[in-house]
């Protein structure tokens, strides 16, 4: 792989057709609501350009990366359970860091960007609900980000997505999201409750599952930069790094690894 022949995101798009039994795991770093540091792992469901508005004035760049300039808006998407204490952290501060390890490349990942939650449509109880979960307005430091989201408005592919991805769960894993808050003390339900979570939820329990596709969200993580170091046994390592510009499109820089 020569790393100035591809984007980033065709590179993590070759990557999830290489894997079929799972995804990329990402170690996603968010910053709790009293200020304390919090990471955990989240497996990379696909990597999307959403839609937005052409601006009326495209800035151009003599140090683009010819392959990466784009008016669309590029996305990692993971699933979650909307109760999930991350959700919280992500809707008070949408900045975050995201970072992976691929052995079977040689290739050290690191992402930073602004995280959303997209709600779909077929999960809520009535239209007039917000897809997009967007911080308070007075978080500037995300404000043209939000903006950006809110010009998305709704996405047929990401209607498409969440409903494949959440019908490709298995009974065990959407079960989960009809029980308890991830994170919650265990003792607060009765034995009974722990006993019935040893069933799967079947397809044909339909309240059950209606419960679980009401707690079940999409993950929208916008990078706004990307660095991609690759190691190699013998010759010399290499080092790429994308920025995204004001209007949406990348350049990207060789960096000493």
């Amino acid at each position: 792989m020569y790393l100035e022949d591809v984007t980033w995101q065709d590179f993590l798009k070759g990557i999830l057709q290489q894997k079929t039994d799972y995804s990329i795991a990402f170690a996603l770093a968010t910053t709790r609501t009293d200020g304390r540091p919090n990471i955990r792992h989240v497996g990379l469901k696909d990597v999307m350009s959403l839609p937005r508005p052409a601006p009326a004035t495209a800035v151009s760049s003599t140090l683009a990366h010819p392959l990466t300039t784009q008016l669309d808006i590029s996305t990692l998407l993971f699933s979650t359970d909307i109760r999930s204490p991350k959700c919280a952290e992500i809707v008070n501060a949408p900045e975050c860091a995201l970072s992976a390890w691929l052995p079977e490349t040689g290739v050290q990942l690191r992402i930073d960007g602004y995280a959303y939650l997209y709600r779909p449509a077929w999960t809520k109880d009535t239209a007039q609900e917000q897809s997009w979960i967007l911080p308070p307005s007075s978080k500037a430091s995300s404000e043209s980000h939000c903006k950006n989201m809110q010009d998305i408005v709704t996405s047929s592919d990401l209607e498409a997505l969440s409903r494949a991805l959440f019908e490709g769960l298995s009974p065990r894993t959407r079960a989960w999201h009809s029980r308890g808050v991830p994170g919650g003390r265990l003792n607060d339900f009765t034995s009974a409750d722990r006993e019935a979570w040893l069933q799967e939820l079947e397809v044909t329990e339909g309240i059950a599952l209606q419960e679980a596709a009401r707690n079940f969200a999409l993950l929208v993580v916008v990078p706004y930069e990307v660095d991609l170091v690759q190691i190699v046994s013998q010759g010399l390592d290499r080092r790429w790094q994308w920025k995204l510009l004001d209007d949406m499109s990348w350049v990207a820089t060789e960096l000493v690894p």
